[in-house]
């Protein structure tokens, strides 16, 4: 669709913009984001950029915006900072309820049905024989006597390619092992062990989905930090294999434990959302605005959920949910998981149209000089304060005995 041929019409916003961050000095994009603030002044990239826009989208732009600075101000008002909220980020989240109102009542259907082309998923193809592995699992025999028969079940006739039945191969796979961990008489409790219930879940699901790919994208798991996000740290990434293989486009957490506070899973979403932007900001610098995405993933309470953070236009940074999945914990969960299972898939083809689409800038040497805005610096902790000793107790106050060495015994 066309969006030039949109009324266009006169708005006057006033915001505020975070100066650019440096481009990437060399191939690797080690970015480093500091943070400056200058009102009513756009950068240079930026104006050039919106130059090169159409009529409807400039609109589109400005509209977005504005329902941006309205959902900052309800954030603000709520006594919220950029640590806790994500709007006040600059990302505006398409899962948030009072957002999805406001674009319908601030875009026009044409405009809508634009945006939302702008962040369509990509779908897998599934093939034959994955179709009637999943068809398997319907209501009536998701149960401990036939589930573990099912899930051991194949559907390829003949000889097994590892290509062509790369599906079926992926989602029998991770249905034995669901099925074994429900067979065996252990429960990890995801509440209280967070890394132990997620390595055998988490981990396993995402290197299975991406074991067929590993010559162009990596898993790395536990304490893993990325050059764009300096010195914070990651339950999991996923990595373009170019090069040193630094180009991080999906950072995962896990979000619960035996000592989490009741705030964890809410702020290790803004966590995510903050750093998968600074990624974002680096990927930019290759790949167009268009294709250029970075996926979050958090675990929390048995789920996966896994996002997408997007910039299609000009300081606009849209956040929206590609899938959600339940991790079986009982064997009539099966019936569940069978139906999102080719979300994941599609999830996967998602990751590898962006991968392909950084391979090819690399090969083409392709340089896009956008304006990015830069994420607000975390607050730095202080220094502990040091307890002040006073002349008449030389001795620690913490000693059982403050006091003078030489005064006398206290009768």
């Amino acid at each position: 669709m066309n969006v030039s041929h949109i009324p266009a019409f006169v708005c006057v916003i006033q915001i505020k913009h975070i100066e650019d961050s440096p481009t990437a000095a060399n191939s690797e994009l080690e970015c480093d984001y500091g943070e400056t603030d200058t009102d009513g002044q756009y950068d240079a990239d930026e104006a050039n950029e919106i130059q090169c826009l159409t009529e409807g989208e400039i609109v589109i732009r400005g509209q977005l915006l504005t329902i941006l600075n309205l959902i900052k101000k309800d954030d603000v008002n709520l006594g919220k900072t950029h640590m806790t909220s994500v709007c006040l980020n600059q990302i505006i989240d398409f899962s948030d309820v009072e957002i999805k109102r406001l674009i319908e009542k601030y875009l026009n259907n044409e405009q809508q049905e634009w945006l939302y082309s702008v962040l369509m998923k990509k779908s897998w193809n599934p093939s034959d024989d994955y179709k009637q592995y999943i068809e398997q699992f319907r209501e009536g025999v998701c149960n401990r006597a036939q589930v573990p028969m099912l899930v051991r079940k194949t559907f390829v006739e003949e000889r097994f390619d590892p290509y062509f039945n790369e599906g079926h191969d992926i989602v029998q796979h991770i249905f034995t092992h669901c099925s074994v961990r429900l067979e065996a008489p252990r429960s990890y409790q995801p509440l209280r062990l967070e890394r132990s219930y997620s390595i055998d879940t988490v981990v396993y699901i995402i290197n299975r989905i991406f074991r067929m790919h590993q010559d162009v994208i990596n898993c790395g798991w536990i304490e893993i930090t990325t050059p764009s996000t300096k010195k914070r740290k990651f339950d999991g990434v996923l990595k373009i294999e170019r090069g040193k293989g630094r180009i991080v486009i999906a950072i995962i957490e896990f979000s619960k434990g035996i000592q989490a506070s009741l705030t964890k899973e809410g702020d290790d979403h803004v966590k995510l959302c903050r750093n998968a932007m600074r990624n974002l900001n680096c990927l930019l610098q290759s790949v167009s605005k268009e294709k250029a995405r970075i996926y979050l993933i958090q675990s929390a309470n048995g789920y996966i959920k896994v996002e997408y953070l997007m910039r299609p236009l000009p300081g606009v940074y849209i956040l929206d949910k590609f899938t959600e999945i339940k991790i079986p914990e009982s064997f009539d969960e099966f019936e569940a998981l069978a139906e999102k299972f080719t979300e994941l898939m599609n999830f996967q083809a998602d990751v590898l149209s962006t991968v392909r689409s950084f391979n090819k800038s690399i090969q083409t040497k392709e340089n896009i000089h956008i304006f990015t805005t830069s994420v607000k610096d975390t607050p730095q902790k202080g220094p502990p304060k040091k307890q002040e000793i006073s002349e008449y107790q030389p001795s620690s106050p913490r000693s059982p005995c403050p006091g003078d060495p030489e005064s006398p015994l206290m009768e």
